[in-house]
């Protein structure tokens, strides 16, 4: 991974994994068995800091669940230390 912006559903490698249930009505997992389909969604990475490992940026993305409502998540932003 680089700075840039990643499509989140042209790339097959980068999807979103999401683990978000509502009671009673729907469990939004992280694994393809979970039948989610993204509809839309982008990754961008603003920082790649190679000296303190350090990989920040921001998120948006739709994904759809079988049986249960579109859900849309907007404005995230993620500071993950990496190893080298």
């Amino acid at each position: 991974l680089a700075v840039g912006v990643y499509d989140l559903v042209s790339t097959a490698i980068y999807s979103p994994w999401v683990s978000y249930y509502i009671p009673s009505r729907c469990y939004y997992g992280g694994s393809s068995s979970d039948r989610i389909d993204t509809l839309s969604g982008k990754l961008t990475i603003t920082k790649f800091d190679k000296v303190n490992y350090i990989i920040s940026g921001l998120f948006e993305f739709t994904i759809a669940h079988t049986d249960c409502d579109t859900l849309k998540v907007t404005d995230g932003r993620f500071d993950i230390e990496y190893a080298p």
